[in-house]
């Protein structure tokens, strides 16, 4: 399945559990689900969790974390919100931040930013960056550097520190979006806290230093 051939390994599944009788766990159908969202082959998420559940496996949040992810790095953002949703609705599970994330990813404007209102709805504190990480990303390929900012501000006031990852993301959208003062400060705030620069961040240092070099960009 990691190798890209779904057809080969869901033969192989479907004889472990038909010709062979193997009682297939929880980890098997995991490893299918993640294959499908590497793989792209969402037609066979559906028969997979329902084989789950004639087996009488309830399947864990991690699970079904991997199935909101699988459709959501696909493109298919009625899918992962179906999958989504299903999780309280269908399986009496609480979202986590890998929920979130993964959820974020089938976003390509600033509709992301409805995983924060959910989390929000839902009272859900994030332990880490990684979500807001993600959708900073997503506004800034969109452009929506006004966007990046607020969400930046928001994860501060909610008292997170943010991680390399956060600086990078940060960084690359307010320069991408030509507000050089904004960029060098973000880069110079995540030296100064001694972050091991990413290498996005490495990246953005350098197209920073060629446009100051340039003279170009405005504040």
């Amino acid at each position: 399945a990691s190798l890209g051939q779904m057809d080969r390994a869901v033969a192989l599944f479907d004889r472990m559990r038909t010709r062979w009788k193997v009682d297939v766990d929880v980890g098997v159908y995991e490893s299918l689900v993640r294959a499908c969202g590497k793989t792209g082959n969402l037609r066979v998420l559906a028969p997979l969790m329902y084989h789950m559940e004639l087996a009488g496996l309830k399947p864990p949040l991690r699970v079904l974390n991997c199935v909101v992810h699988a459709c959501a790095r696909n493109g298919d953002i009625e899918r992962a919100e179906a999958a989504f949703t299903a999780i309280e609705a269908q399986h009496s599970l609480k979202p986590d931040g890998a929920t979130f994330g993964s959820l974020a990813l089938a976003y390509h404007d600033a509709d992301v930013l409805r995983v924060l209102d959910l989390m929000d709805e839902r009272g859900f504190e994030p332990a880490d960056a990684r979500v807001h990480t993600t959708v900073m990303d997503v506004l800034g390929r969109a452009g929506l550097v006004d966007d990046v900012a607020r969400v930046w501000d928001k994860m501060l006031g909610m008292g997170m520190s943010p991680n390399a990852e956060a600086y990078a993301a940060a960084a690359h959208a307010m320069l991408a979006g030509d507000r050089i003062e904004e960029a060098s400060s973000l880069l110079e705030r995540a030296r100064a806290e001694g972050l091991r620069p990413v290498t996005r961040t490495i990246n953005t240092s350098l197209r920073l230093a060629d446009t100051q070099l340039k003279g170009g960009g405005s504040a």
